[in-house]
C-alpha cells in the first residue's frame, strides 16, 4: 500500500468514528495512557452497544498506527471481530457496518487479495437496505481505497468516489465530501484533466472553510497550494484564508512538492 494510499485511508478511519449526525473533525491518535486506560476498561464494559463502540475504537485507533512498520495489528483483528460478533448478537446494524468497513480495511494491510472488498461492498449493501446513507458513503469510499491508481482502475475508483461524495453532501457531512471530492481531484490529475482537478481542489478549500476548518486539517493543505500555484497569482490569496500568518517557505510550493 502506498504512502498515499495508507494517509488516505487512516484519514478516512479518523473520520468514521462517529456513527450518525454531523462531521466532528479529523481527530488524531489516542494518547497512549488513554488508549491503555480504555484497554483496561474494556473487561468491565457490559456487552451492549457502548461495548461495540469501544471495541472499535481500539482497533481503528491501533490502525491509525499502520505507517509504522513493526505495528502489530493482531489485536486490531481481534477487537474487531469481537465487535461484529456482538453487533449481529445484539442487532446493531451501524455496527454491524462500521465492523464490516474495519475489517475490510485490515484485509488490505495484510492481503493482496479482494476478500477486503467483499466487506466493504456488504457494507454498503446494509447500509443501503437499512437507508444509512453516511455510512453508505464510507463503504463507497473505503471501496474506491483498495483499488491502485493505475489506468485500469482509474475509472472504478472515480466512480466510488463520486458516489460516497454524492452520499456526503445528501448527509450534509461537508468534511468527508471534501475529503472525496480531493481524491476525484487527484484521479483527474491522473487522468490528464489538470484543469479540472485544479477547479475541484479550490472547491474542496471551499468546503473545508464552510464547515469550519479553515486550515484544512491534514488532507486540504498542501493539494490546494499546488492548485493555486498551479494558477499562480492565486497562491498567496489561498495560503492567507488557509493559513493567515507567516508566509509559507519556497519548499511548500507546487515545483518543491
Amino acid at each position: 500500500m502506498s504512502y498515499y494510499r495508507l494517509l488516505g485511508t487512516l484519514l478516512s478511519l479518523w473520520l468514521l468514528t462517529t456513527l450518525t449526525g454531523q462531521a466532528e473533525g479529523i481527530y488524531p491518535r489516542l494518547p497512549k495512557a488513554r488508549f491503555d486506560s480504555l484497554v483496561a476498561q474494556l473487561p468491565h464494559y457490559r456487552a451492549d452497544t457502548s461495548r461495540v463502540l469501544l471495541l472499535l475504537q481500539l482497533s481503528e485507533d491501533i490502525l491509525m498506527q499502520g505507517d509504522e512498520a513493526d505495528i502489530n495489528l493482531d489485536p486490531a483483528k481481534a477487537y474487531t471481530q469481537q465487535a461484529a460478533a456482538l453487533s449481529e448478537r445484539l442487532g446493531f446494524a451501524a455496527g454491524r457496518i462500521r465492523s464490516l468497513c474495519v475489517l475490510g480495511v485490515l484485509h488490505g494491510y495484510t492481503s493482496d487479495d479482494t476478500l477486503g472488498r467483499v466487506q466493504f461492498r456488504q457494507s454498503i449493501a446494509l447500509s443501503q437496505r437499512l437507508g444509512y446513507r453516511r455510512l453508505e458513503a464510507f463503504g463507497w469510499f473505503h471501496l474506491s481505497e483498495s483499488y491502485w491508481h493505475d489506468k485500469a482502475t482509474l475509472p472504478r475508483q472515480l466512480a466510488c468516489f463520486q458516489r460516497a461524495r454524492g452520499l456526503f453532501r445528501q448527509a450534509g457531512d461537508q468534511v468527508n465530501e471534501a475529503l472525496s471530492l480531493k481524491d476525484i481531484a487527484d484521479i483527474h490529475q491522473l487522468q490528464g484533466h489538470p484543469e479540472q482537478s485544479v477547479g475541484e481542489l479550490l472547491e474542496v478549500e471551499k468546503l473545508y472553510q464552510a464547515a469550519g476548518y479553515p486550515r484544512l486539517h491534514y488532507i486540504g493543505i498542501f493539494p490546494v497550494l499546488v492548485a493555486a500555484d498551479v494558477l499562480g497569482a492565486q497562491l498567496e490569496a489561498v495560503q492567507a484564508r488557509m493559513l493567515p500568518g507567516p508566509k509559507l517557505p519556497n519548499w511548500y510550493t507546487a515545483s518543491a512538492l
